[in-house]
């Protein structure tokens, strides 16, 4: 599993990425993983969605797995402020 939060910070083009979003750095990382390929055979992928997409996206179930619900109010409160589980990274 490659993280794309961490994969940013090291990866070719890394001072090319551009974008507002997660969701937008990762298209644009693509697009230039894709053009320096140069191949239309090629088709770049990356995954955005990470371990905490899976963690945020029920904080109830989260915290009722980590054993302890006095969590749960925080994880759903990191979730609220940042708008979606992708996004949690920024």
């Amino acid at each position: 599993m490659i993280d794309f939060y961490g994969f940013s910070a090291i990866a070719p083009f890394k001072d090319s990425i551009r974008g507002e979003t997660s969701a937008e750095r990762v298209t644009c990382l693509e697009e230039l993983f894709k053009d320096d390929i140069g191949d239309p055979g090629f088709l770049p992928y990356l995954q955005l969605h990470e371990f905490e997409a899976l963690v945020f996206v029920s904080p109830a179930d989260a915290a009722a797995a980590l054993t302890e619900k006095k969590k749960e109010g925080n994880l759903l409160k990191i979730k609220n402020e940042c708008g979606s589980p992708e996004e949690i990274d920024d």
